[in-house]
């Protein structure tokens, strides 16, 4: 039987948020309180002169918002100081006072709400702190992760404290320590990996409570195969878990992949290939929301994939998926894609590193840009491009 246990409950966060609007109601997402921006978005900064982007963005309009330097490694935690979010971008920083902050602001730069970030942990020198979301039934969470020791203790932990993305209002808390690397797998849990002695397990948070449950890896045979099972999130209320058969002879013939609900998934033969947006769910080629295989082509799965604003699209190992129409196109080759917009244009780098601009409307027509365009990390609602400076955050408005 698994192992399941509940790690942490949390209490209210001690910190100070500062919201746009009458009785604490923020701001529209759309800036129309762009009167408060000064006073709200203290981390604001001029568009970096100079700065080369693909030509369907606007460098004479948009603004930079200050954030932490450097980012998270990606293939570590795979995640940065800050996040795009269904109503803007907020940004971890140190403002001028030393304080840790964090900031939302909409696309077009209104300050919409900030908090210090009371009691912070001694941070670690090589994980900077990070943001992520998380899309639950009725709020979009903003989660930041901090890695380092609390105050008296010098032992590290991992510490993940949630906010609603919309309002800046508290969510839960939860400290766990073991923490090898974090992944969100775009769904509505904060999934931890933690070391145990059985492999690695899984911490999995609810971003609305802060209740962490952790699952060990449990060791299953069944006739002449044995295999470990260990979840690692949960998807409308189901458990997601990867088998690994742990005999090397019966890999061939071993149902080792990917369960949903108890349910072998075809197609998903790594949890890398998982991907969740708030149109569906993927494991492989199959729409775990659906059962349905959506076609296109094998390749090798990834674990950070680009999904557009709205949720339709998503590139995942040479296939641009939409969710909407259930299908998948196979572009015939594996370009990294950092960004792709609600009309299916992605934006990346080829296997041979050049930097293209990929519209899949039109049978996945390839542009060469040059060698020196900062290609986008995101694509906001509206069409904004979300680009990264080594210490800001640009977003520009599509032309």
């Amino acid at each position: 039987m698994r192992r399941t246990g509940v790690l942490v409950v949390t209490a209210a966060l001690g910190l100070t948020v500062a919201a746009c609007g009458a009785d604490g109601d923020p701001p529209a997402a759309d800036g129309s309180s762009a009167d408060l921006a000064s006073s709200l978005a203290p981390l604001l900064e001029a568009v970096p002169a100079g700065l080369v982007v693909p030509e369907t963005f606007d460098t004479t309009a948009g603004f930079a918002l200050r954030t932490g330097a450097g980012a998270v490694k990606r293939g570590e935690d795979g995640r940065d100081t800050y996040e795009v979010t269904p109503f803007g971008v907020a940004s971890y920083a140190i403002d001028d006072a030393g304080v840790p902050i964090i900031e939302s602001v909409s696309m077009t730069g209104t300050g919409q709400w900030r908090l210090e970030v009371s009691d912070p942990l001694q941070p670690d020198t090589e994980i900077k702190p990070s943001l992520v979301s998380v899309v639950g039934e009725e709020t979009t969470w903003l989660g930041l992760v901090e890695h380092g020791t609390e105050t008296g203790t010098s032992k590290p932990v991992t510490r993940v404290s949630t906010y609603d993305a919309r309002t800046g209002a508290v969510g839960g808390r939860a400290t766990v320590d073991g923490v090898d690397r974090m992944e969100t797998h775009l769904g509505s849990n904060i999934v931890l990996y933690v070391d145990s002695d059985q492999g690695w397990g899984t911490v999995v948070i609810d971003p609305a409570t802060g209740t962490a449950t952790r699952h060990d890896p449990v060791t299953v045979r069944e006739g002449e195969y044995e295999w470990t099972e260990t979840v690692f999130d949960v998807y409308r209320g189901k458990e997601l878990a990867l088998r690994q058969c742990t005999d090397e002879s019966f890999f061939s013939s071993c149902p080792s992949g990917l369960l949903y609900g108890g349910q072998w998934v075809p197609g998903g033969e790594s949890y890398l290939g998982l991907v969740v947006t708030p149109g569906g769910a993927t494991v492989g080629h199959v729409d775990v929301a659906t059962g349905k295989d959506l076609g296109g082509c094998s390749g090798e799965p990834i674990d950070v994939a680009p999904w557009s604003p709205s949720g339709r699209y998503a590139v995942i190992a040479g296939n641009v998926v939409d969710f909407t129409d259930h299908t998948a196109v196979c572009l015939g080759f594996y370009p990294i894609v950092t960004a792709i917009d609600d009309q299916g244009v992605g934006y990346g780098s080829a296997e041979n590193g050049d930097r293209v601009r990929i519209d899949t409307a039109n049978g996945g027509q390839i542009t060469t840009m040059p060698a020196d365009t900062v290609l986008p990390r995101a694509i906001g609602a509206g069409g904004y491009g979300i680009f990264r400076t080594d210490t800001s955050v640009v977003v520009l408005p599509p032309r």
